[in-house]
């Protein structure tokens, strides 16, 4: 029985670290992609908050989705200093907040 060559174990290793560095990101995201009323509940709500707050959609990252909840980043692009913020958005009682609180 034969060894692998080296550069097919170090492609092997390369590839599951960076599959690990994007599910990281992807993972908090899978109810988007799986579930179609929580990805128009998503939508209706992002448009909600950017037209009350006066925002654009393209300033808001969303980080993670829950069926209760989304928290996202906005970020504004203007001239001067940018500054981060991230919010959580709750689907049951419509209330928008800083992150780390809960919806209760």
């Amino acid at each position: 029985m034969t060894r692998p060559p080296l550069s097919a174990l170090a492609f092997t290793l390369v590839s599951l670290g960076v599959f690990a560095v994007l599910s990281m990101r992807f993972l908090p995201l899978v109810p988007l992609y799986l579930h179609a009323g929580t990805r128009a509940q998503t939508q209706t709500a992002l448009n909600a908050i950017a037209e009350a707050q006066g925002w654009l959609v393209s300033d808001m990252a969303i980080t993670d989705v829950t069926d209760q909840s989304m928290t996202f980043e906005y970020h504004p692009h203007h001239r001067g200093g940018d500054s981060l913020q991230c919010h959580q958005y709750c689907f049951t009682h419509h209330v928008l907040q800083s992150c780390g609180s809960s919806c209760l």
